[in-house]
């Protein structure tokens, strides 16, 4: 399925659309799951993809005030239903903040991405060893 011609192309919208397609096969916590620690498994990755010791510090931290969050009862289903990325506050990539206060920290979104272009290859050539 090609899910940016269906539906928006972020993560969230992502789980969004499994959570909906696998509604009787998956809950909210089996979909984000996948879409972290799952994710970085499939990808190879031990190393992201979890809060643990030793990982590195890849994390998005969302506003949980956010009208569309805020009266959450379950938050994980919260994230995986209701959550976008305009609900992100901060976001830190090898424990670097890329963006904080809802704003990039660098002046470009070109900059941006080719620090997450740059982190990725690295783990990519780490990999390859």
């Amino acid at each position: 399925m090609d899910v940016v011609t269906t539906a928006g192309g972020d993560m969230f919208r992502a789980m969004h659309e499994l959570l909906s397609l696998g509604h009787k096969t998956f809950t909210a916590a089996d979909v984000l799951q996948l879409a972290t620690h799952g994710g970085a498994q499939a990808l190879g990755l031990p190393d992201v993809g979890s809060l643990a010791v030793g990982n590195k510090e890849d994390l998005v931290l969302l506003r949980a005030t956010d009208l569309n969050l805020a009266a959450a009862h379950d938050p994980i289903a919260a994230v995986v239903t209701s959550a976008h990325p305009g609900n992100g506050d901060t976001v830190l990539v090898g424990g670097t903040p890329v963006k904080r206060d809802g704003h990039l920290t660098t002046p470009s979104h070109p900059t941006a991405l080719t620090a997450s272009a740059t982190y990725l290859a690295g783990q990519v050539r780490r990999l390859d060893r």
